[in-house]
């Protein structure tokens, strides 16, 4: 290239990140929605906690208040109105909050495209013969819609997350200084483990996905194809004990935060320092989701980070070089259009890719491998049932905690609590070692089946039937996602199938009618979220193909341009853009009220059926059809386990993916077609029954 267009000292004077540059993007209208969503944000961080606090007063008259009494009544009743009253609310703000920020986030990263698209196609022609044309579609796409991300999710949640925890550490200190204290040190020693193995998980997927683009180097024999397996191997099984690790000691943090609570604070009790049990309840529940929530903010602050990228991006575009001489027109000409062109491909992004069969040799080879390690799954399976059931464990503990405190012949409550605090303890290191020992179970099953794909793979290749690159491209690109349904995330979706099932179950014997009616109310939540985030993905799918559609048109009408004839037509293209940016925001936007009701289901519609599961059991307890504590018991841990039910929704997802990647392995090789024994394959005259799926 020649030295009028070599400018490596124009990208060393824009190295210094500024993000502060894409104010300019930001309208008074927009900084007045951000404002607004900042207090909504806010009122989301403070009802949180808030709602906790309010189930310890309903667990305070629940326990001293005769419920036979007038007196129950009188306190119960206006209790549970404002229960109900501030549940619904913080429905209502969650769907405004993400209402606001999303549809500002749309805005920003509108503008900042627009403005990209505009001064890049108005720049002179040696403009397109620099570096910056490739550095911009490198990364300035996948930096927006991070933006977009920052913007409508990251920062809210930064938001909430600093409020919740500072009103959780008001409310604990509030209501008994002394026990929070000695909650706020356990809670920092939380914090630190959860950041701690947060790191080391994201360092070991870093080191997989490492090994991942190595095969290439591993394929050139059989020893250094097996010494790379089994390093890929182990890793795979050191992340699965992590994240069981983390899976596990996130049940155990609220086992061991009630130890404390029964163990100090029943001391405090005796010692008349602390008046009312409820509040054991509500410190630990209050502050540990706090310190584990805040432990999560720096993976939410990273993705600020594009902002400074995207500014400087901006700025490079903005700045320009000045103009010199007109070396290789028709060139250059060329150039321009290829940039403008693949600048718009980003922006509309490739279709969804879709399953044309579900009966994949590939996958069903991973599958039937898994299957034959069913001893291994079964013990799993046990872990899981461990982990599931903590939920419904710590609140029927808690229940058996609350129940003494109303009889008239215990004066002395710290004896028991030392009992109570050492259950808990053993409760709970029992769920953190089953919560360990799953991840390495499902982590050794999961690489253990994606190892005999891979072996396979190498055997077709080593026969003549599958060249290098291809075998290269299979490796890198397509073995791993294959493994995704039997690896932690199988785990995950057992977790919340078994925890469901020992929420209901735990407590039916109580009380048959109450548990039927609590699970019904669950039932029909669980039921409605799953609507509402059906809707949502249909209608961001629709909105998605309609944005497509009318970027393709764009595309064509480019594409038949001559390139000569861009300078002449430079309006008329910056006018098509903005018209297609403008149809792409109005699709985006009539969904943004799909994803705030999803938002809201995620958020707070758990808090309002927990609201209105107590009312029903309050006046069941009016007509003395069921004790006040057997109450909190079953709303306890059936709203616990029914908690994790957003999570199971992601795993159909991950079996997708998995089956896609199993299609791209069988449309270069189909593995039905050949078998693989002892080291040798060799080709079928017939489809092999790895074909049925």
């Amino acid at each position: 290239m020649s030295e009028d267009f070599d400018i490596p000292h124009k990208v060393k004077r824009f190295m210094k990140l500024d993000i502060c540059y894409l104010r300019k993007y930001v309208s008074i209208s927009d900084w007045s929605i951000l404002i607004i969503g900042c207090f909504l944000a806010a009122f989301t961080g403070v009802g949180l906690p808030h709602l906790v606090d309010v189930v310890g007063w309903i667990l305070n008259i629940y326990i001293f208040v005769n419920p036979t009494s007038p007196e129950f009544h009188t306190k119960v009743s206006p209790l549970l109105i404002y229960f109900c009253a501030m549940a619904i609310m913080l429905a209502v703000i969650a769907f405004f909050q993400y209402m606001c920020f999303r549809i500002c986030a749309l805005k920003i990263s509108r503008r900042v495209r627009r403005a990209c698209f505009r001064k890049a196609l108005y720049q002179n022609l040696e403009f397109f013969g620099t570096d910056i044309p490739d550095e911009i579609l490198k990364s300035f796409e996948a930096d927006t819609k991070e933006l977009t991300t920052a913007i409508g999710d990251s920062f809210p949640n930064i938001v909430t997350t600093i409020v919740q925890f500072a009103v959780a550490i008001i409310t604990a200190y509030t209501l008994t200084w002394r026990l929070s204290i000695a909650m706020t040190v356990f809670g920092i020693l939380v914090c630190g483990w959860v950041l701690l193995f947060n790191w080391l998980i994201k360092r070991q997927a870093a080191k997989e996905k490492l090994l991942e683009s190595r095969f290439k180097e591993a394929v050139d024999s059989r020893e250094d194809f097996e010494d790379h397996l089994r390093k890929s191997q182990k890793a795979g099984i050191v992340k699965g004990f992590l994240n069981g690790t983390l899976t596990g000691s996130l049940q155990f943090f609220i086992f061991f935060g009630m130890a404390i609570s029964a163990f100090y604070g029943n001391w405090l009790i005796d010692r008349k320092s602390l008046k009312w049990p409820g509040y054991l309840f509500v410190v630990c529940n209050t502050i540990i989701p706090a310190f584990i929530r805040l432990a999560q903010l720096p993976s939410q602050i990273t993705t600020l980070s594009s902002a400074s990228r995207v500014g400087r991006i901006m700025k490079l575009v903005e700045e320009g070089i000045e103009k010199g001489a007109m070396l290789e027109m028709l060139d250059l000409e060329d150039k321009r259009k290829a940039f403008l062109m693949n600048y718009i491909k980003a922006e509309v992004g490739s279709p969804k890719e879709r399953l044309h069969h579900h009966k994949s040799p590939a996958f069903h080879r991973v599958r039937r491998t898994a299957f034959s390690l069913w001893y291994l799954y079964f013990a799993g399976f046990l872990f899981c049932g461990m982990v599931g059931v903590s939920a419904a464990a710590v609140t029927k503990m808690n229940g058996n905690m609350f129940e003494f405190y109303n009889k008239p012949d215990r004066q002395i409550y710290f004896p028991a609590g030392i009992q109570h605090a050492w259950r808990y303890v053993v409760v709970g290191f029992s769920i953190l070692v089953s919560g360990s020992l799953m991840g390495i179970v499902f982590g050794y099953n999961s690489e253990k089946t994606v190892r005999r794909l891979r072996e396979d793979l190498f055997d077709v290749a080593g026969n003549g039937f599958l060249e290098k690159p291809g075998l290269v491209a299979l490796l890198t690109k397509f073995t791993g996602p294959c493994k995704a349904v039997f690896d932690h995330r199988l785990a995950v979706f057992w977790i919340g199938i078994l925890s469901v099932i020992c929420g209901v179950l735990s407590n039916i014997h109580k009380n048959l009618i109450y548990s039927f009616l609590t699970a019904v109310a669950y039932s029909l939540q669980t039921v409605a979220q799953f609507f509402v985030f059906r809707f949502a993905d249909i209608h961001a799918n629709h909105a998605k193909k309609a944005s497509m559609k009318r970027g393709i048109k764009l595309l064509e009408k480019l594409e038949s341009m001559p390139a000569s004839e861009v300078d002449a037509r430079q309006h008329e293209i910056s006018k098509d853009h903005n018209r297609y940016l403008s149809f792409q925001f109005h699709k985006e936007t009539s969904n943004v009220v799909a994803q705030a009701f999803r938002f809201s289901f995620t958020v707070a519609v758990p808090q309002v059926t927990q609201s209105f599961v107590y009312s029903i059991g309050t006046f069941l307890i009016f007509d003395e059809h069921i004790r006040p504590i057997t109450v909190y018991k079953i709303v306890g841990t059936i709203h616990a386990s029914v908690a994790v039910v957003a999570n199971l929704a992601t795993f159909p997802s991950e079996v997708y993916n998995s089956r896609l990647a199993a299609q791209h392995i069988d449309e270069v090789i189909p593995l039905a077609n050949f078998s693989v024994e002892d080291g040798s394959s060799r080709k079928s005259s017939t489809s092999s029954t790895d074909s049925v799926d």
